[in-house]
């Protein structure tokens, strides 16, 4: 495993290099990409010379990324916008960490993927995640995503502000936060109990989203002590999970 994050995509470029608990930033672009950027960012270029922001020209980018990328075990793919950021490691986190937040904190609010294994809908889930300035998303390992550096494109720079909490046993996350006065709410359409419009934004809770096919798994369903359902008001009875999480954000957390 490589000691240093790769970061693709202008937005998620500019949120890393903004990060605090970022550094050793090495900025590889062409010089047509790095005016594209300052195009959209203007302030970049101070940033860029405030924290010592090496910059490499490359004037054939892809070939070199290509060959960067083969170099340090990499899946290649093309480099949007001719420009790519290599920095320091964003840190996950453990339950240890989550143990002491939820201590410390009065508002805890999280939400909780179950074996969620398509990455688009995990980078949008933690996108909305951001926009809702939530806690932290939990992450089971098992059957889930990696985090790649597609993930963290697609995000466009969301993971800089929400932890990312890695769960080897989602089932003792959940107790965990239950013993810290966290209500935890799980959602399948199996469920006979509906949601609805009237529901008071809560500080302290986690929402559990399962697999788009096989929904939450039973182990999560064994522990959690409420599920629910979201109500279609159509024929349609199934959604997205990434739509399903945000229609959930926007009715427990948005005061």
């Amino acid at each position: 495993m490589n000691d240093f994050d790769l970061v693709i995509g202008i937005h998620s470029i500019w949120h890393a290099i903004n990060n605090q608990k970022r550094n050793g930033f090495q900025l590889y672009c062409s010089d047509q990409g790095l005016k594209d950027f300052r195009k959209t960012y203007p302030e970049i270029q101070k940033i860029i010379d405030k924290k010592n922001v090496a910059i490499s020209f490359q004037e054939k980018i892809q070939e070199f990324a290509e060959r960067f990328f083969s170099k340090n075990h990499i899946n290649f793919q093309r480099i949007p916008g001719n420009i790519f950021l290599v920095c320091s490691k964003l840190e996950t986190m453990d339950h240890q960490w989550l143990d002491k937040f939820c201590k410390e904190n009065e508002r805890v609010q999280l939400v909780a993927l179950d074996q969620v294994s398509d990455l688009s809908n995990g980078a949008a889930i933690l996108r909305t995640a951001a926009f809702y300035n939530l806690s932290a998303l939990i992450l089971s390992q098992k059957g889930s995503f990696s985090l790649t550096p597609s993930f963290f494109r697609i995000s466009s720079g969301a993971a800089e502000y929400v932890p990312i909490i890695q769960s080897n046993n989602l089932a003792k996350t959940i107790q965990l936060l239950e013993k810290q006065k966290i209500d935890c709410i799980g959602f399948s359409e199996k469920s006979d109990q509906k949601t609805n419009t009237n529901i008071v934004s809560s500080q302290r809770l986690c929402l559990i989203h399962g697999a788009e096919e096989s929904g939450l798994s039973y182990s999560v369903l064994r522990t959690l002590k409420h599920v629910h359902c979201l109500q279609s008001l159509g024929a349609i009875n199934s959604l997205n999970v990434s739509v399903a999480s945000a229609i959930t954000m926007e009715k427990y957390f948005h005061n």
